[in-house]
Formats: C-alpha cells, structure tokens, sequence
C-alpha cells in the first residue's frame, strides 16, 4: 500500500469551511449602510427550512419610520419559491411601516427566479451593495423624512442596465 502525502507546498484554502466541507447553509448578518440604512446580508441557501428564519429577522429590523432595508441576496447558493414569499412579505411590512426596501441580486441564483416571476419589477434590484441610492447622513427625526428620498419599490420596466436584463 501507498503513503499517503501531504503536499506542504499547497495554501491552505482562503476560507476554512466547516467540517462538511460545504459552505454554511444560512447566514444573516445585519450591518448599516449609512445612518438611515441597513444591510441585511444573507448567505447559504434560503429553502423552505431557512425562510422561516429570514423572514422572522427581516421583521426584527423592519421598524415604523426606520431605516431603510437592503437585503443582499449576493451570497446566495440555493434560492427557493420560499426565500421569494419572504421577500414579498418583507416589501409589504417595510412599506406598511413607510421605510425603503430593495434587493442585491447578482447570481443567476437568484435573478431567475426574480425574473420567472416577474418580481424583478416589483423590487428595486442591484448588482451590489455600492449602488443602493442611500438617503443621507444628515441630521433629523425621522417624522421629517420625504418619501422622494426613499429607496424605490418599484420599476416599471426593465432597464438596459437592470442585473436581468441579459438572462435569456
């Protein structure tokens, strides 16, 4: 039988995963953008078995007059009819409670199903997290805020620089 070797000369791997050898199945991390808002990055697979918990810390940060909520959905590996029903509920509380909310959608992933079912003109949806229009660190209660500096909810037609404009 043959030793087995080690080859010493090889990096170790950039990010250490778990020992399954697989990505995590489901992360959020949720950081702010600017004063007025917030970033809830999500990464693994939103299923029918993770959904549940996107959604229940979406409406943890969906505040009356709060900040804004961009979920970046850029680190997604599997995305189900299931992360879709939470986006959905997500715009309707966000818009109930009168703060922006908008989708980072960069991987085929996602944007298929964005765009199968047309949602990708129900949210605003951007390639990344740099381009959401955020309103401004300035001072001010939040009872004075405009809806014209909100983030968009809508778009009514896909633009030539929209994320899907090139899927088939």
């Amino acid at each position: 039988m043959g030793a087995i070797v080690q080859n010493s000369d090889r990096p170790p791997p950039a990010v250490a995963l778990p020992p399954s050898g697989r990505p995590p199945a489901f992360a959020v991390v949720a950081r702010p953008l600017s004063s007025s808002t917030l970033v809830c990055a999500v990464t693994g697979e939103v299923d029918l078995a993770t959904a549940p918990r996107l959604r229940a810390l979406l409406a943890e940060q969906i505040r009356l007059e709060g900040p804004d909520l961009v979920v970046d959905l850029g680190e997604v590996h599997f995305f189900s009819a299931a992360g879709l029903n939470v986006l959905v509920d997500a715009l309707a509380a966000a818009d109930a409670a009168g703060v922006g909310f908008c989708v980072v959608a960069r991987t085929r992933r996602v944007l298929v199903p964005l765009s199968v079912t047309g949602l990708d003109l129900v949210f605003a949806v951007y390639p990344h997290v740099d381009g959401v229009p955020a309103r401004g660190d300035g001072p001010g209660p939040a009872s004075v805020r405009s809806a014209a500096v909100r983030l968009p909810r809508a778009r009514p037609a896909r633009s030539p620089d929209s994320p899907v404009a090139d899927l088939p």
